[in-house]
C-alpha cells in the first residue's frame, strides 16, 4: 500500500537524513545512490547504454 511505501521512504530518508524530495532525487542520482541501488550510473562501469545515443534521443522528444 501506499502507505508502507511512505514509511519506508520516510525511514530511508531520515537514514540518509535527507530533508527533501529534491535531496533524495539528487542522492539517488550521486555517484553513492547508483552504488546503494545498483543503478547504472555515468560514473560505474555498469553504465551499459551509449550516454550520447540517450543524450541524442532525449534532445529530439
Amino acid at each position: 500500500s501506499n502507505k508502507t511505501i511512505s514509511a519506508q521512504k520516510n525511514s530511508a530518508m531520515r537514514r540518509l537524513a535527507i530533508h527533501s524530495n529534491a535531496e533524495m532525487y539528487a542522492w539517488i542520482n550521486s555517484a553513492q545512490g547508483a552504488r546503494e541501488l545498483n543503478l547504472p550510473s555515468v560514473y560505474g562501469d555498469a553504465a551499459e547504454w551509449n550516454t550520447a545515443e540517450l543524450r541524442r534521443e532525449m534532445s529530439h522528444s
